[in-house]
């Protein structure tokens, strides 16, 4: 059974309560749901053989290591997002408050980025977005950082989101610029546009 390129949508996780724990991985549940298949009753899923940790430390080209992985993969299935049947993993589908539906395209574009926090960092704006009408918005990096699982407190961390956010400017899925409030020594990120489909 080959994977279903041909239906449009993956889910991803968009519960901040997940996106926020230091243990989920969202480039290893978004290289998941880009690589699952569905089967005939529906449900998606992956082999076992597919989802050996070396397996997918190697085919996710060596940016999570074993240990690594197996701790985020662990979590996943702790946390029920995915859970062993038999010779397969099956990917639990997420209800609406605690999912969202990308392109399959968007998100394969995300998982090659391998950036450890691009599609929670997306899916967050693409929610703020939608929230604000589709209109232009501000999100402040303590926001973004809280989001995906970054200790709020420690300025290097604004690096990484900083990143992430050029590297979703490079693919077109978003536009943004720093606004600086010098009187009150602040930047704010302005968003003016958020891609949410291919």
């Amino acid at each position: 059974m080959a994977i279903d390129k041909n239906n449009k949508y993956r889910q991803v996780v968009a519960n901040p309560e997940i996106t926020s724990n230091k243990e989920y991985c969202d480039f290893l549940y978004g290289y998941l749901q880009a690589n699952s298949m569905r089967g005939e009753d529906g449900r998606r899923f992956l082999l076992k053989n597919d989802c050996k940790f070396t397996v997918l430390v190697q085919k996710m080209n060596n940016v999570l290591n074993r240990k690594t992985m197996s701790k985020y993969f662990n979590f996943l299935v702790d946390e029920g997002l995915i859970y062993e049947e038999e010779d397969k993993y099956f990917i639990n589908e997420l209800d609406r408050d605690s999912g969202y539906l990308l392109d399959f395209e968007i998100l394969n574009a995300l998982v090659e980025l391998k950036d450890r926090h691009a599609i929670d960092l997306y899916v967050y704006l693409v929610n703020l977005y939608f929230a604000n009408g589709k209109k232009s918005f501000i999100a402040t990096m303590r926001n973004m950082k809280e989001y995906v699982g970054l200790a709020t407190s420690t300025t290097s961390n604004n690096e990484i989101v900083k990143e992430a956010l050029d590297r979703l400017q490079d693919l077109g899925l978003i536009s943004y610029r720093v606004q600086y409030l010098a009187d009150q020594n602040k930047r704010f990120y302005k968003f003016n546009r958020v891609k949410s489909r291919a």
